[in-house]
């Protein structure tokens, strides 16, 4: 079974994102963990098997260090988009769960994308700087980011994300008395 255990790591990786990408978590957690198990002594796995792994453990209260390790290896690639997005991820993951560094993680990921041109990256980065200025009770500057954020996302093309920064739009429109704000969220419901 050794033999055949690296080949069996990407197919398991594949697996687990699929699953992640159905919302089957407990499966794709299964599956991702296997795979990391199955990594070659000594062999560093994959960005995209840390960040997949990192994501499907978040989504089912699991700890671990594999999204931190994923921001790394992406850096070291020289992938800073996708590092961007994981530190995003873990930026979420430790708001969560209460650790205390989910701002680092979120000033990390805007480092790494703030000089960069229009992307799914950055659009992620900034629906999420919005959302954590809505949470922390500044709608102001949620606002102005969430209006950035829905921008990127237009010109990215991506439905899921302009979603994600109208209802934050709309949530900072009504805390600042427009009630005009409803609209970003059923519009963002109809996406």
């Amino acid at each position: 079974v050794t033999a055949f255990a690296a080949r069996a790591v990407g197919p398991l990786t594949e697996a687990g994102e699929r699953s992640l990408a159905l919302g089957a978590q407990q499966a794709a957690a299964r599956f991702l963990a296997l795979a990391l198990d199955l990594v070659p002594e000594g062999a560093e796995p994959s960005p995209e098997l840390l960040f997949a792994a990192g994501k499907a453990f978040d989504s089912i209260g699991r700890s671990g260090d594999e999204l931190a390790r994923a921001v790394d290896a992406f850096e070291r690639a020289g992938d800073a988009e996708r590092a961007a997005e994981a530190a995003t991820v873990a930026s979420r993951h430790a708001w969560h769960a209460m650790s205390g560094d989910a701002d680092s993680w979120l000033e990390r990921a805007v480092a790494l994308v703030e000089h960069r041109p229009a992307s799914r990256a950055k659009a992620i980065v900034v629906a999420a700087e919005a959302r954590r200025d809505m949470l922390a009770y500044r709608p102001e500057s949620g606002y102005e980011l969430a209006v950035t954020a829905v921008a990127l996302a237009r010109e990215v093309d991506d439905t899921d994300i302009e979603a994600d920064a109208l209802v934050t739009l709309g949530s900072a429109r009504v805390s600042l008395g427009d009630v005009t704000g409803v609209q970003d969220l059923e519009h963002a419901l109809e996406l």
